[in-house]
């Protein structure tokens, strides 16, 4: 299945209308997205790392 046939399939899946022209500006939209979702880099755990605070003396205020 070409990529035009699959946007204009998915299209009508969802009771849109396909105009012609818009289905290369489509394409470019669905590959930008693929093209990020491959490039995220997701750490496997956020929390394995301790953040490192520092705290500006000045700041601190003692009641």
């Amino acid at each position: 299945m070409s990529a035009k046939s699959f946007i204009q399939q998915s299209l009508k899946l969802n009771n849109m209308e396909a105009i012609e022209s818009d289905i290369p500006y489509i394409q470019k939209v669905l590959q930008a997205i693929r093209k990020a979702e491959l490039t995220a880099v997701i750490p496997e755990d956020l929390n394995e790392e301790v953040p490192i605070v520092i705290v500006d003396p000045e700041l601190i205020q003692y009641d």
